[in-house]
């Protein structure tokens, strides 16, 4: 079992959207990123993406909506973004 890696994973991370892998979950890999300023539309074609807030807020924009999601979420609430 691996707990414990997402505050020391971030405390090396010293640019903003430099990704790093902590852990893998069958074929899909558990990233942590620090960002700021716009997040760049994008999308993958093979994989959904999950994204849970630490600190601050991300707005996701969609085709059709906006998502924001707060480091503070209601019970139960996550951002998944679906392949297309």
């Amino acid at each position: 079992m691996v707990s414990g890696l997402l505050p020391g994973a971030l405390a090396r991370i010293d640019e903003p959207w430099s990704p790093r892998t902590v852990a893998v979950l069958n074929v899909y890999d558990i990233r942590v990123v620090k960002t700021k300023g716009e997040f760049t539309r994008h999308r993958h074609l093979e994989t959904d993406e999950v994204f849970l807030v630490l600190s601050g807020s991300l707005t996701i924009r969609l085709d059709d909506d906006e998502v924001t999601l707060q480091e503070r979420p209601r019970v139960g609430q996550v951002g998944v973004c679906r392949r297309l």
